[in-house]
């Protein structure tokens, strides 16, 4: 059994926003940025010095990847699916489906942003008067 706010979900939700899956706590960064062919990437860590949580993120925001030693935080006790998915798929893929998915998450808010504001125009491109 798995402890209250210890869920796979919860822990997904806080590497989701760059920030330690066990304690929740924002992650610094640990190394510098590295160059790879989808952008740019580095390491960040629990800042707890009792915790070796660290992770690959391209944006203090996250969403950050956990480092294939640290996998396992993100199992369910029984699962071993996780793991193949990792071992058939190199850091690099994995981080350039993330960038795809910030990049559609980015065009969407875009997207939004532009109809609210297009809402709040009038026909001549003036703001309406409320």
């Amino acid at each position: 059994m798995i402890a209250k706010g210890q869920s796979i979900q919860a822990r997904l939700a806080r590497l989701n926003v760059c920030c330690c899956p066990i304690h929740g706590l924002p992650m610094p960064q640990e190394t510098g940025w590295y160059s790879i062919s989808s952008g740019h990437i580095t390491t960040v860590g629990c800042p707890r010095k009792d915790c070796a949580v660290m992770a690959l993120t391209s944006d203090y925001n996250g969403p950050a990847i956990l480092l294939p030693h640290l996998r396992h935080l993100l199992m369910e006790p029984d699962t071993v699916n996780f793991f193949e998915y990792f071992e058939r798929n190199s850091p690099e893929e994995i981080l350039a489906r993330l960038f795809k998915m910030e990049e559609a998450r980015f065009q969407e808010k875009l997207r939004r942003g532009m109809k609210a504001s297009a809402s709040v125009r009038g026909i001549d491109g003036e703001k309406d008067a409320w």
